[in-house]
């Protein structure tokens, strides 16, 4: 930083003179910036933050200047000027202050500066300002003295001030955070660079502004003076600041050409959202809900900026945590994020003002009130923070706790929210590995995969189940659930204590997926955003801020769990059923989602229950909202990766036709609180519960007592029971109550109170009573008993009362049976199932649970229990079941205490106690080389025995291999035995896999790509792909993304010869015909829909019932951009979903029939050909399967489809 010699500080002088002196015309270049020295600097005392020059004015090492926006007044040059062409370059800046806080910024070039500095409203001298004020720059404003009189169009100012207004200006514009104008796009887009010009020639003065004249002015006098930059509490920077003489300058102004390639493609195609925001109203009305109910815009900027998460205290009052910092820290200054007070001033339920309660925080994520303030997480902390006088800042900013830097800024500790059982519980953030109590590092807490609990009397934290990104929520019977990107809903279904209580089980972790993850997690966006990985296109690939809807306003939705995913603009709904002792996530609506916007900057990122009973919703309101790291580096550095940091709605979701309404207190007695426990609204009954427990009154106890045993709400009796223990009065009578209460959901939360004294028989009987939480959780607490009677329990539930059916069930027994796995599976093994009620267990649901526990038992490595279940292995006959056994005994002597580590190990050296017991174990593996290759067996038998089959040495079961990946076996054997070889060195299978290259199926050839494209293998793959010799479609999409952006350049030059390269010709076409798609016309809908017979795509394609379904339905293309559809249309192999993939097949006369195959089974294949002409071979008659690799809809259509056709039928079908 170079220091800025200071001239004065505005209130302690008493005129200070900065007259101009004599100034000839410019006659060279002068670089302003250059040195500081060329300047002084003027602040107002009164409304400058700073008294100190260099925080006012930082000339920075690079040779910029930013106006950090913390001083009023300004940078002025010593000499003064006249006949100049003054060029400047400038961008704003991000932080604003003081009375600019909420509003435009504002800056501006003063010039012609003359008389007394502070002469002009104790603040300026008189000159002319070329304002820059934020979108709309451009205007002039003389500012007149009595000592420095203005002349303009020769004619005395009248007044103080006279403003001319340029052709940027907007008379829409308002003094409003956030607010642009679209009346004119001269100016650039916030966080880019513009340049303005200021021409002052004799007496004239003219403006330019990004290559545009926009202001000039004549008869102007004076017509010389010094030359200042002004700070008017705004950050504006500077990056050129010259004087040119008259008439040389000739730079023709170009916009920055910025790079377009996000990452999206290995062809570097990207449709970048567009470039501007959405009225908060706008905006507001492009979602799309799917229900009888609406959005009611409750905040806004510039109220509200960029929220990620919104609470409420017990006064009502509003907590908006601002992620503003997000995706990266600010280049200067404080840190961005902050946490806003809103308020209803009205009491019409829609904010009205809004104050800064804390600031300059590091990427503030979650809220939760707490003993008078707010709990915060940011990047590295847990704060505790307070206002204790009642003016609207908090005083108190206590670090609790501390933790490891994340790798970036979505991985942090996250979304703190209350457990019914009075505890705090807390998101990973996925890159949590150490915490501890601020200044203690000492005292650091380890951190594996796991969430956190805190007890907020004690202070004391402890790794929890479940392993949330950022987003997190509870059901009304305190059962967790957590999301991150691709994983929308994960329940923890386990305690860690349980998780690790049984060293020898699979089990591994305690959450599981109840809502479809990865590519099976499908979303419905209006149209297919383009987020940094066309792999993810279509799917969940930024889940977050997950909410169960808790309120009294909306009953249909009670329950029902709401994930947003922002980078689609759409919130999914989904109904949470019971299963076993877990649950699965329904999703609610057939190809659509609950609430869907039209705006490609909506950004909903998070979910909260209100006060009111209603459901709010964040809207952090972005252009890009991937973090910058995953965009190819010339991307974000050369693009405003903060676009929409201005802006920042917050809905509520009400039933349509209502009204918004103010949000009232907690009551303050405690007898009110404690009626609030029985509240239908979860947030009361949340709060109720906080408030008494923080509280401690002394005799509540009673009234709470009285709502446990006669509330008619299960809720409210739950929250009453936590409430008696958070008071240290919860009774053994009071447990004995919870165990026999009606509902499920208290008795579940009554376990963990019970003990084996008072409660063994109630606890039992729940273990026994039927598959449900409560059950799943008796199951889990009655595993530390070792008794028979737990055992022969276990044994009934899972073999006579369907226990076996479910994952959960099997879990719960399995973590508390480390000694007595054996004795179960022997049970199972050797009686026949008998169930009073219900389904018996499937074939496939006792497999899975034969080789679980087989697994165990191996693991455990007892001989005697070996022994015995080797004896129950030898009476049992199905195939399936035999083969799922030594698949478990396999898996499990990998981990063993045993010596012997392997299966033919244990068979060819048994344990003493097994000698003699094996022949059955061995007679089950030798049998499986003849299973496998039975084609009369059924598959699901021959696909047990693969992997036992694949146990043997490469060379053996290669021979194995190459039957089993013949064409003429069935797709799932292929794959089986495929994915079989995977232990096998890599070399060895890809020249397996080359030798027999052309004569293996499309499945088995897609499935061997996979094997080969990693490791050693990679290149030489990628090479032979490049040669021709193995089509490249066959690759993953995600590899061919995550290759195209490799560190190793031989990797990434071949991913992008194989991948990268577009067709020149279809470029250059795709481009003539996206003029006429985006151009002003008008479309006719009717000649579209006439468009897609005339060209024939009806005869491959249906839409609203005609045409002929071969390729995919037309209907879907609706969730494209239009460009996205014309480059499908123009150019239909630059990415082709393997489904959609041409191929031949060669009938057993040697016809061949081009189509999509649409059915491949253990007999037959099916392929449909354009027109809809279906023909099905049986697989044993095809000689010969073949594929191009490329679409089947052809290239050429821009023969049959003219330019204006082509936009009407993309219009037709955007349009139904």
């Amino acid at each position: 930083m170079r220091l800025i010699q200071v001239l004065c500080l505005l209130g302690l002088i008493s005129g200070v003179p900065a007259v101009s002196q004599d100034a000839a015309p410019v006659q060279k270049t002068i670089d302003l910036l250059k040195s500081s020295e060329a300047f002084q600097s003027v602040l107002s005392r009164k409304n400058s933050q700073t008294g100190a020059p260099e925080e006012a004015f930082d000339f920075r090492e690079d040779g910029k200047l930013r106006i950090t926006g913390k001083g009023w007044g300004y940078l002025r040059t010593k000499e003064a000027y006249r006949d100049y062409h003054l060029v400047a370059e400038f961008k704003w800046g991000e932080h604003t202050y003081g009375v600019r806080a909420d509003g435009a910024r504002d800056c501006g070039i003063f010039v012609h500066v003359n008389g007394t500095d502070g002469a002009f409203k104790g603040s300026w001298a008189a000159g002319a300002e070329v304002q820059l004020l934020e979108s709309v720059s451009g205007n002039i404003s003389f500012l007149q003295t009595r000592e420095t009189p203005w002349t303009v169009d020769g004619k005395a100012i009248e007044g103080d001030r006279l403003r001319v207004e340029g052709q940027a200006w907007d008379p829409e514009w308002k003094d409003v955070k956030g607010w642009h104008t679209r009346a004119n796009e001269i100016e650039s887009n916030f966080g880019y660079w513009n340049r303005i010009e200021v021409i002052c020639e004799g007496d004239s003065i003219r403006v330019i502004l990004n290559g545009q004249p926009v202001n000039e002015v004549k008869g102007v006098s004076p017509g010389s003076g010094r030359i200042a930059i002004q700070s008017e509490l705004a950050e504006c920077w500077f990056r050129r600041l010259e004087l040119f003489p008259i008439g040389k300058f000739t730079e023709k102004w170009e916009a920055e050409a910025l790079p377009t390639d996000t990452g999206y493609t290995a062809t570097g195609d990207s449709i970048l959202p567009r470039d501007f925001p959405l009225s908060p109203e706008k905006s507001r009305d492009s979602w799309e809900i799917d229900g009888n109910y609406e959005l009611q815009l409750i905040a806004s900027e510039p109220l509200v900026c960029d929220p990620v998460d919104v609470v409420w205290d017990e006064r009502g009052r509003m907590y908006v945590a601002e992620m503003r910092d997000y995706p990266l820290p600010a280049d200067a200054g404080e840190k961005l994020s902050r946490i806003r007070l809103l308020s209803d001033e009205d009491g019409d339920g829609i904010m009205d003002k809004a104050v800064t309660w804390a600031d300059d925080l590091d990427h503030v994520q979650g809220l939760l009130p707490m003993t008078g303030g707010i709990l915060a997480t940011t990047r590295t902390s847990i704060l505790f923070l307070r206002d204790v006088d009642g003016d609207g800042v908090a005083e108190i900013r206590k670090p609790l706790f501390e933790a490891n830097e994340p790798r970036h800024n979505q991985l942090q500790v996250s979304s703190p929210r209350w457990g019914v059982d009075n505890l705090i519980y807390l998101n990973n953030g996925l890159d949590l590995k150490e915490i501890y109590p601020a200044g203690e590092p000492d005292k650091k807490l380890s951190i594996a995969r796991a969430n956190l609990s805190l007890n907020p009397r004690t202070m004391e934290l402890q790794p929890v189940s479940g392993y949330g990104q950022f987003g997190a929520t509870q059901d009304d019977w305190g059962r967790r659930f957590a999301c991150s990107n691709r994983n929308p809903v994960m329940f923890s279904i386990m305690p860690l204590w349980a998780v690790n209580r049984n060293p020898f089980d699979h089990i591994t972790q305690g959450h599981v997926d109840v809502a479809p993850s990865g590519e099976a997690s499908k979303v419905y966006p209006f149209e297919l955003s383009h987020t940094t990985s066309i792999a993810h296109a279509g799917t969940h690939t930024a889940a977050c801020g997950l909410g169960i809807y808790r309120g009294d306003l909306m009953p249909d939705l009670n329950g029902n769990v709401f994930v947003p995913e922002p980078t689609a603009q759409l919130i999914t709904r989904s109904i949470l059923k019971p299963t076993g002792g877990s649950l699965v996530a329904e999703r609610v609506g057939e190809k659509r989602d609950f609430l869907v916007s039209s705006d490609e900057w909506s950004r909903p990122v998070n979910v909260r229950n209100g006060p009111d009973g209603a459901f709010y919703i964040c809207d952090m309101y972005r252009r890009f909202i991937d973090h910058a790291r995953f965009f190819p580096e010339e991307f974000s550095k050369a693009h405003y990766m903060r676009a929409g940091f201005d802006q920042g709605r917050i809905y509520r979701l009400a039933p349509k036709g209502s009204k918004p309404k103010k949000i009232e207190p907690l009551p303050e007695e405690e007898s009110g609180l404690v009626g609030m426990l029985g509240s239908k609204n979860a947030w009361n009954r949340i709060h109720a519960q906080r408030l008494l427990i923080e509280r401690q009154p002394e005799g509540i106890d009673r009234p709470v007592h009285a709502v446990f045993e006669s509330s008619e709400l299960p809720q409210g009796r739950l929250h009453a029971m936590w409430t008696l223990d958070g008071l240290g009065k919860l009774t053994t009578d009071d447990v004995s109550r919870a165990l026999n209460d009606p509902h499920p959901g208290v008795v579940e939360n009554a376990i963990p109170h019970s003990d084996a004294e008072n409660h063994r028989k109630a606890v039992y009987e729940i273990a026994e009573s039927g598959q449900d939480r409560a059950q799943f959780r008796a199951l889990l607490e009655i595993g530390y008993d070792p008794s028979p009677e737990t055992t022969a329990l276990f044994q009934k539930v899972l073999h006579n009362e369907g226990g076996l059916q479910h994952p959960s069930i099997r879990d719960a027994i399995l973590t508390g049976s480390e000694e007595r796995a054996g004795e179960i599976l022997a049970f199972m093994l050797e009686n026949p199932i008998e169930i009073a009620t219900g389904v018996p267990p499937s074939v496939e649901e006792r497999t899975a649970g034969y080789q679980e526990y087989s697994s165990a038992v191996a693991a455990r490595g007892n001989e005697a229990e070996l022994a015995r279940v080797l004896d129950a292995l030898a009476k049992v006959e199905n195939n399936e079941f035999r083969f799922a056994f030594a698949n478990g005994m396999s898996e499990g002597l990998r981990k063993t205490t045993l010596k012997t580590k392997s299966l033919a190990a244990f068979i060819a050296s048994p344990p003493e106690a097994c000698a003699g017991k094996v022949e059955t174990l061995k007679e089950i593996v030798d049998s499986a080389e003849q299973v496998v290759v039975d084609e009369s067996r059924p598959d699901s038998e021959r696909l047990a025995a693969i992997p036992l089959a694949s146990q043997q040495a490469f060379e053996t079961y290669k021979v194995l291999a190459e039957k089993l990946i013949a064409p003429t076996t069935s797709p799932a054997i292929q794959q089986a035995a495929v994915r079989a070889m995977s232990r096998f060195n890599r070399d060895d299978l890809a020249e397996f896999f080359y030798a027999r290259w052309d004569n293996l199926s499309i499945p088995t050839r897609r499935n061997a790509v996979t094997l080969l494209a990693s490791g050693n293998t990679l290149i030489p793959l990628m090479k032979k792909m490049k040669a021709g010799e193995i089509n490249p479609q066959l690759m993953e999409p995600i590899k061919r993304w995550s290759y195209g952006r490799s560190k190793n350049e031989e990797i990434k030059q071949l991913a992008l010869d194989l991948y990268g390269k577009t067709d020149a010709d279809r470029a250059k076409l795709i481009a003539e015909y996206r003029e006429v798609l985006e151009s002003d016309r008008t479309p006719n809908l009717e000649n579209g829909k006439a468009v897609l017979t005339k060209a024939a795509c009806i005869t491959c394609h249906r839409i609203g019932g005609e045409g002929v379904a071969v390729g995919p339905d037309l209907a879907d293309v609706k969730v494209k951009p239009p460009i996205a559809i014309l480059t499908d249309i123009l150019d239909p192999n630059r990415a082709v979903e393997e489904r959609w993939v041409s191929h031949t097949v060669t009938g057993p006369d040697g016809t061949p029939y081009t189509g999509i195959i649409t059915g491949d089974d253990n007999t037959n294949i099916t392929i449909k050909m354009p027109g809809g002409l279906v023909q099905t071979i049986p697989r044993d008659q095809v000689q010969k399967i073949e594929t191009t690799g490329v679409s089947l809809m052809p290239i050429g259509l821009e023969g049959a489809i003219s330019k204006e056709d082509m936009a009407d039928m993309i219009s037709f079908l955007k349009a139904r």
